[in-house]
């Protein structure tokens, strides 16, 4: 091993040296520029006057920003502590409160639609009806006819199931897409009860 790497590696090894503060002969580091102990200044050679936080001191919060983003403007105190329900209707504007009033309205009519059947059509005709089977399953058979000039996008026709005694033991349906001016669509709704014996065609929709 060389000398030059000796001397190296013995220097690198070497801990940092020691200096004495010539006022209070404190022992501090060579690279230390103020004395911990007297505040004496090693490079001025003045005493430097330490000052220490008082205690019981707060730091101050530092203020927030003006926004966080234009999209999320920051509440004021007020704002903050108002009841949620107060802060919902100051926002809502005359235009939101209309519209909301609009799709209630939509529903409710949307509502009733459905709860009536759809738009019934008088002047779809019932022209046949009846009992039919095929062998394996039994259906209420007839046919509908359109007098009318106009064409039904969706016909359905509903029917009430009865046993021997009269009383209701099920309901059946049927429907059919476009049906066209002056056109007869034969309807066959299939019938799942064994002791159903009677039935009556309760309505027939159209729109």
């Amino acid at each position: 091993m060389s000398e030059q790497y000796r001397l190296k590696r013995k220097v690198t090894n070497e801990q940092p040296s020691k200096k004495t503060c010539p006022l209070c002969q404190k022992s501090v580091t060579v690279y230390a520029g103020i004395c911990p102990g007297c505040g004496y200044d090693f490079y001025s050679k003045q005493v430097v006057t330490l000052t220490e936080k008082p205690q019981g001191e707060e730091p101050q919060a530092s203020q927030p920003a003006a926004s966080l983003s234009p999209y999320y403007p920051l509440l004021s105190k007020e704002e903050m502590l108002a009841p949620l329900s107060q802060r919902e209707s100051d926002s809502q504007s005359p235009a939101k409160i209309w519209a909301i009033v609009a799709v209630g309205i939509v529903c409710a009519l949307l509502t009733w639609f459905l709860l009536s059947g759809g738009m019934v059509r008088n002047d779809l005709q019932l022209t046949e009806e009846g009992f039919s089977s095929d062998g394996y399953m039994r259906y209420i058979v007839g046919a509908v006819y359109n007098p009318s000039g106009h064409h039904y996008r969706y016909v359905q026709v509903e029917i009430n199931l009865y046993d021997a005694e009269g009383n209701q033991v099920g309901s059946t349906l049927d429907n059919v897409n476009n049906l066209e001016p002056e056109g007869t669509w034969r309807f066959r709704a299939m019938v799942l009860r064994n002791n159903a014996s009677k039935y009556k065609i309760m309505r027939i929709t159209a729109y």
